[in-house]
């Protein structure tokens, strides 16, 4: 016989047995509820709150991603950039930017050899595009073209020619005139137009490095 207030499972089963089917099912449906409420609803709060960090963080890795692929191309793009025409350099303040030409254009001819060049700069407004625009505008940029001419062997010109192509003070080199030296001689006369960017007078002040 079992102690007093503890019941057996015969006893647990005979009360069981003596609650009508309808009250049976009500407590199956209690102890279904609180199954539900205490363990499932849980388990579940916890599955779609793991599938939403799973899915964010498979969007951020998506994003991640396709910015990685995005700058992989950029880089590329820049080093054939820079390849062909050399290192990406903003435009200066205008006398920093006409010394700076000045300077590379009696270093390269001296460098080759070159004696007798005569040279003459003029400036002029940049023409409107995208570059003008980032920096405010018509008048944003100046370009200071020299022109130079001289006599020299075909092997000076050459190095004369990459070379200035080559410099970083030298924007672009626009114009080349070859001919053969009147004098019959083994050499050529040659004009170059070398042009260097500078910020203008209507810069705006963001566009000012």
């Amino acid at each position: 016989m079992s102690e007093q207030g503890t019941p057996t499972p015969t006893t647990l089963l005979d009360r069981w047995s003596a609650i009508p089917r309808a009250g049976q099912w009500l407590v199956l449906a209690g102890v279904g509820l609180a199954a539900y409420f205490l363990v499932i609803e849980p388990v579940i709060d916890m599955t779609v709150r793991a599938n939403g960090r799973a899915d964010a963080m498979a969007a951020r890795i998506r994003m991640v991603n396709g910015m990685n692929a995005q700058a992989d191309g950029d880089r590329q793009a820049i080093a054939l950039g820079a390849r062909l025409h050399g290192d990406v350099t903003l435009p200066g303040q205008r006398s920093e930017a006409a010394t700076g030409l000045n300077r590379a254009v009696d270093r390269v001819l001296r460098e080759a050899g070159v004696t007798g060049a005569r040279t003459q700069t003029t400036e002029q407004n940049l023409r409107d595009g995208p570059a003008t625009r980032f920096y405010g505008g018509r008048g944003s940029l100046v370009k200071l073209v020299s022109t130079v001419s001289f006599d020299a062997s075909p092997e000076a010109f050459s190095r004369v020619l990459g070379a200035l192509e080559n410099d970083p003070d030298v924007s672009a080199v626009t114009r080349v005139i070859v001919r053969r030296a009147d004098d019959g001689a083994r050499q050529v006369s040659a004009t170059l137009t070398v042009e260097a960017w500078a910020l203008g007078s209507n810069a705006s002040e963001g566009g000012r490095p």
